[in-house]
């Protein structure tokens, strides 16, 4: 199969950079297995592993009755995980209530709420794993979605979860799909190739959106892009585009990722969510492909946008780490070519340490995103928020870090990173007002 064929058939949300897939992989490997579990990306074409454990309903079990007594004492699924547009949704009142139960192999789960405010569906669940159970080796996302009965397309779906205080697990599953959606529709969730449970969730558009045409074209040499929308919703801002480029050339991108920046008119760089896309073969020698990137929410539509594409070739080396001990004072970690991370302060509350840094260079929330915190051993303390832009501010962020539980210095760490490879030519400034 060729490169560009099989770039089509994966058609899914962009990966990450790889500096940054080797940071979260390193990550994984050092965290408690069944605190907390990394935010997934993948396409449902991917999954490929039949379906291996037995479903039954548990509107009888006595772990159900049980459940449901301590469902409401901790609320929804998303006061607890999510990303920015699962936690800007629930701030603002978006969500609608479930209370639909399934038992799986003994784990009990119950989808607590939902919404969809036209750019991605979120789903929040709780679940009590069965006694003296291994959660991590339980593969109940192992499942397929239906829209009013109907399996979908091609769509890309994020999952994050964590565990509570009390043994419950807290989740959060967002799906971007292709196709367009009615304003109200029944959301099914099912095993892969059938089985004995299946929910049916009723899911209506909440929320007022404002898209902007913008029918721009811009050109290099290799292809050509066409800014078609952007749209505020209210939990994301939606680019949407399309490129054309010759067989050739799409195999020649194909061993880069084209991602993009969103500039406001007040200078911030909107922290990216997701995104994904694709398209068909070639016709006549060209590839067309339609993509969507989401970034995060906007209370106010601005004045005017700047989209400026870029792309990170891949890199086989490994990045450098560098490091410093924390002495409570200002602190500047060089992050290469990209920029310099400077460490402001941190506050200590309730077991939790927080983080607020300044980021300058090209890339300032993937900047911020790459920063960790280490003990004596090099070993990372467990993340408890990613890094999140301080309101009022243009580059500074802050991240949440478990305290350590006994006397130890700390370390912070960050990576040395390559220059973004702008495509200057595609720049474009977009006036809203």
């Amino acid at each position: 199969m060729e490169k560009w064929e099989q770039k089509l058939k994966n058609d899914v949300n962009g990966s990450l950079p790889n500096h940054i897939d080797q940071r979260i992989a390193e990550t994984l490997q050092q965290l408690p297995r069944k605190k907390r579990r990394a935010t997934i990306y993948y396409s449902v074409a991917a999954v490929v592993a039949a379906l291996s454990i037995t479903f039954g309903l548990s509107v009888l079990s006595p772990a159900f009755a049980e459940t449901m007594k301590r469902i409401p004492i901790i609320g929804s699924a998303f006061d607890f995980v999510g990303d920015i547009s699962v936690k800007k949704g629930t701030e603002i009142g978006l969500t609608t209530t479930h209370e639909e139960q399934v038992e799986v192999d003994g784990h009990i789960i119950t989808f607590t709420d939902s919404f969809y405010d036209g750019a991605r569906i979120h789903l929040g669940y709780i679940i009590e794993p069965a006694h003296n159970s291994d959660l991590g080796e339980f593969n109940y996302l192992d499942v397929e979605f239906t829209i009013n009965g109907r399996t979908i397309g091609s769509h890309g779906m994020g999952q994050t979860e964590k565990e509570l205080e009390n043994g419950l697990y807290a989740g959060a599953i967002s799906l971007q799909i292709r196709d367009d959606l009615p304003d109200s529709f029944t959301l099914g969730v099912r095993p892969f190739g059938g089985g004995s449970w299946s929910v049916n969730l009723p899911i209506e558009l909440v929320g007022n959106s404002h898209e902007y045409p913008v029918h721009i074209m811009k050109e290099t040499s290799d292809f050509t892009m066409h800014y078609e929308t952007i749209s505020f919703l209210p939990t994301s801002t939606e680019l949407a585009l399309q490129y054309d480029m010759t067989e050739e050339k799409y195999e020649t991108y194909a061993e880069q990722i084209i991602q993009y920046q969103v500039i406001d008119d007040k200078g911030r760089v909107l922290q990216p969510i997701s995104g994904g896309g694709g398209g068909g073969g070639a016709v006549n020698g060209i590839i067309t492909s339609h993509y969507k990137h989401y970034f995060e929410p906007l209370d106010n539509i601005p004045l005017y946008v700047t989209i400026k594409p870029f792309s990170i070739a891949m890199n086989t080396n490994s990045p450098e780490k560098v490091r410093k001990q924390w002495d409570g004072t200002e602190i500047v970690l060089s992050q290469g070519d990209l920029g310099q991370l400077t460490i402001l302060d941190a506050k200590q509350e309730n077991g939790v340490i927080t983080f607020t840094v300044e980021a300058v260079g090209q890339n300032a929330h993937e900047q911020a995103s790459t920063f960790w915190l280490e003990d004596t051993e090099g070993k990372m303390l467990e993340r408890v928020e990613f890094a999140s832009r301080l309101e009022g501010s243009v580059n500074q962020y802050q991240s949440s870090f478990k305290a350590p539980s006994t006397q130890t210095d700390i370390y912070v760490t960050t990576l040395k990173m390559n220059s973004l490879n702008y495509f200057e030519e595609l720049e474009v400034t977009i006036e809203l007002k």
